[in-house]
């Protein structure tokens, strides 16, 4: 989105912006948008925007001249220092907030007689939080949300020379984690699109974006994968036979949410679940991987108990409609390969509570009986009450955490 203020023309800066105690904006990553008191301000000019730019990313600290200097000369250009003054000279003189060289020696963004908000510095500011923040998902979603650019190539300053570098390092590491978690992030495509060289930051926006599924299905498996492509990095299983195959392959690990359906044929190696080879997939998936899976199946009811016990078992994210009014669901599959791709927080936090239910029937499955496999059992349903409870408080990161050290340590 380009910017929509008058930066680069329109009207005028009014007079009343050259006495003090204004309420200034001054956005910079992406196209300059300055505002003063609410209205658009027009900085004329691209070596004045340049400048203007370049003097908000060094900080609130400011830099010398000789700094800022090297930073706006392009070698081509050769500009002279006292090109640097009179630039700075003009802006101030236009009712900009910027400071007189003080005895300090120092060039900055005058704090003293104004409110200054800077997109840049916001982000510097929430970024650097990050790491202690509770709950870092909705943070993150509006830092990435401020980038309208890259300022670095817009503004020709290195970002090493900026005070972006560090807490956009220490964003994406941030990011870098909830994408290991799946977690949902809609504004990380377009932020790393503004930085096409960074190979991590592309990585994880295709994650995000797409993921990688499985679908094993034997009937309509042309039509599943022609609904879900353009979404989905799909990896499309057409029988158990081929299943039992493609869990080796190396992208069968790249694979973080599944479409099973229940009533695959029989398969030729004598499957003993006959036409419902489809919930060996599921075990499979559940002893072995933390992949969401769904169930498709025919004959659904939610509110029948064996519909219960399968996704209790088999630790399913839900069991779904197959067809409706003799065709292809398509709204509830869509939705079903939303909710196991990318998840949102209602989504996780009934896959904490499935994760929970199923780990306590595989526990009295394998402990139920004799004093010592009963201790055990009640010792696993007191750590899963915890967890529970976590949940009730809406404490979801927690919950999430405590989840995976639950099932990393069994007993």
């Amino acid at each position: 989105m380009g910017c929509t203020c008058a930066c680069s023309g329109g009207r005028r800066p009014g007079v009343s912006c050259l006495v003090s105690n204004r309420l200034w904006t001054i956005d910079v990553l992406g196209d300059l948008c300055v505002t003063c008191d609410g209205e658009p301000f027009s900085v004329r000019g691209a070596d004045s925007q340049r400048t203007l730019a370049v003097l908000v990313l060094v900080g609130t600290d400011g830099a010398r001249p000789e700094t800022l200097h090297g930073l706006l000369d392009d070698h081509a250009e050769r500009m002279p220092l006292n090109t640097l003054h009179q630039r700075l000279s003009s802006l101030r003189g236009r009712g900009l907030p910027v400071s007189r060289l003080g005895r300090d020696g120092i060039y900055r963004i005058d704090l003293s007689g104004h409110e200054v908000t800077v997109d840049a510095w916001e982000f510097a500011r929430q970024a650097q939080d990050l790491t202690s923040a509770g709950e870092p998902v909705a943070i993150v979603r509006r830092l990435l949300s401020l980038w309208r650019g890259n300022p670095f190539t817009l503004w020709r300053v290195p970002e090493s020379q900026t005070l972006l570098e560090r807490p956009r390092a220490q964003l994406t590491g941030v990011v870098d984690e909830l994408a290991e978690r799946h977690v949902d992030i809609p504004e990380l495509g377009a932020f790393a699109r503004h930085f096409p060289g960074d190979v991590r930051l592309a990585q994880l926006a295709r994650q995000a974006r797409r993921g990688k599924l499985l679908v094993v299905e034997d009937q309509l498996l042309d039509e599943l994968v022609g609904l879900l492509k353009k979404d989905y990095d799909v990896l499309a299983v057409p029988s158990y036979r081929a299943w039992e195959a493609v869990r080796h392959r190396p992208e069968f690990f790249e694979v973080t949410g599944a479409i099973i359906d229940r009533h695959l044929e029989a398969a030729p190696d004598g499957s003993p679940r006959g036409d419902q080879s489809g919930l060996e997939v599921a075990r499979y998936l559940r002893d072995n991987t933390r992949v969401r899976p769904v169930l498709l199946s025919v004959d659904v009811d939610a509110s029948h108990r064996h519909t219960g016990n399968l996704i209790e078992e088999y630790r399913l994210l839900d069991v779904v409609r197959k067809e409706s009014h003799g065709s292809l669901d398509v709204a509830g599959i869509r939705e079903a390969a939303r909710l196991v791709m990318h998840p949102d927080a209602k989504a996780r936090m009934t896959w904490v509570a499935r994760c929970l239910d199923t780990a306590m029937w595989q526990a009295h499955a394998e402990f139920g009986s004799g004093e010592i496999g009963r201790a055990r059992v009640e010792r696993r349903a007191r750590e899963a009450n915890g967890i529970r409870e976590l949940l009730r408080q809406e404490a979801l990161e927690e919950a999430t955490e405590a989840l995976d050290r639950f099932l990393s340590h069994p007993w």
